[in-house]
């Protein structure tokens, strides 16, 4: 990672004394689950699960408040199977230490040049 543990930590979860200034991804990704499981944050966390929409419910100028959907992904059985909830906030999290995703683009596998994610791209010296 290029941030330090003193930077990213959560003041109240700090890592272990002995954790070395920059850590290496599996560090933080145990960092991390620690830090759920100590809170007992898993039971909120919805994994598998899409988000298709988020918008301003009707009465939003009154509520403030958001409509949310989404989509079980991955399961057995082949079938989405939706829900839409009332949230008051909503927060849009994602970042480095996420799993890129490349869409399948037509005529990609005839293109003769590098492609790449950005979460692969290093140095400029293959360019």
């Amino acid at each position: 990672t290029n941030s330090s543990k003193e930077m990213m930590s959560f003041s109240d979860f700090p890592f272990p004394k002995d954790t070395p200034p920059y850590l290496p991804y599996h560090r933080v990704f145990t960092y991390l689950q620690d830090y759920a499981e100590h809170f007992d944050l898993k039971r909120h966390i919805r994994f598998g699960t899409q988000v298709s929409l988020v918008q301003k419910t009707e009465d939003f100028e009154q509520s403030g408040r958001w409509e949310v959907r989404t989509v079980q992904t991955g399961r057995d059985d082949d079938t989405d199977v939706g829900e839409t909830e009332i949230f008051d906030a909503v927060m849009v999290c994602n970042g480095v230490f996420a799993r890129p995703y490349v869409p399948d683009v037509p005529g990609m596998s005839d293109f003769a040049g590098v492609t790449m994610h950005s979460q692969q791209y290093r140095t400029n010296e293959q360019f």
